[in-house]
């Protein structure tokens, strides 16, 4: 799991990079230094992005509220269920 520590040392690379949170939520990184959270959620045998935002404007404890809220709204909203 990240920590605030760890986020902050977080520099871009040559090429877009992302670190894993929990359950679907990353970081992701872009060569420009932009980091946005993004959930990453199955559908029908791939993975969609939903993008949540960027930082500083969602810290890590917002990012991760927002991350359940979709995840169970996605969820609801799954076909078959």
């Amino acid at each position: 799991m990240l920590t605030s520590k760890t986020i902050s040392s977080l520099k871009p690379k040559k090429t877009r990079y992302q670190i894993n949170d929990s359950t679907g939520l990353v970081i992701r990184i872009q060569t420009t230094g932009v980091q946005s959270w993004v959930l990453r959620a199955p559908q029908n045998g791939r993975t969609k992005d939903i993008t949540l935002g960027n930082l500083p404007e969602i810290p890590l404890s917002q990012a991760r509220a927002l991350a359940r809220r979709k995840k169970n709204d996605y969820e609801l909203n799954k076909p078959g269920s």
